[in-house]
């Protein structure tokens, strides 16, 4: 069974609504009925306790929601996802992996030492190859967080060791969001490479674009 990194990351469930599309009532809603519950908790510098989600926990939500526009049933994908977690790792592992049904069972099988394992006994039922197309993004890039879209891949990067797990201008440690910061401030982006040389305007500019899209992510509950 993998380690899960739960402790890997924080995100905040406004945080994690801006970086998946998904309203905060959604996330609450799946909160509620454990679908996709909220893993980590901490005390702010203000002392307030704070819920939040884990790096796995984030990644989970992005592939429950495609699952959702894909009208499955979404207690039943969440838990055949789960299951797929914990015995291969992160999603970044699963290309090659299925998920299978057979009459009331589903099975998860890949090339490992496990063979095909039954996943659930609970009578769900999930489509063969549930995430077919995220896998497929997967198997493109490895190594690439499908919390990026794929356009901005080249520029941005999500890992939960680096910057407590925000979005950064891949190779670096500076935050899309900080660049947004200075260009909200009138920076343009010649001024805002100018201050981060070791950036350059092509990646300046493709980070004011990633933050512009996740302001327009939001969708309906």
């Amino acid at each position: 069974m993998a380690d899960r990194p739960r402790s890997q990351g924080f995100y905040s469930v406004g945080l994690a609504s801006r970086l998946t599309g998904i309203p905060r009532r959604t996330l609450n809603d799946w909160h509620l009925r454990g679908i996709v519950q909220r893993d980590l908790a901490i005390t702010d510098s203000d002392g307030r306790y704070l819920q939040g989600y884990s790096y796995y926990r984030l990644t989970l939500l992005k592939i429950v929601r495609a699952v959702r526009d894909g009208r499955y049933d979404l207690a039943t994908a969440a838990k055949a996802l789960d299951y797929l977690y914990e015995r291969f790792g992160p999603p970044e592992n699963w290309p090659d992996k299925r998920v299978h049904v057979w009459k009331s069972n589903i099975y998860a099988d890949g090339s490992d030492e496990w063979g095909v394992t039954e996943a659930t006994l609970q009578g769900q039922s999930v489509e063969t190859r549930l995430m077919g197309e995220l896998f497929e993004e997967l198997r493109a890039e490895d190594g690439a967080s499908i919390l990026v879209p794929r356009q901005f891949r080249p520029h941005v990067s999500i890992h939960p060791d680096v910057m407590g797990g925000q979005p950064v201008v891949r190779g670096t440690r500076v935050p899309t969001a900080t660049l947004a910061a200075l260009m909200n401030q009138r920076h343009t982006v010649s001024e805002i490479a100018r201050m981060y040389p070791f950036i350059g305007k092509e990646s300046v500019a493709m980070a004011m674009e990633y933050e512009q899209f996740l302001d327009g992510i939001k969708t309906a509950a």
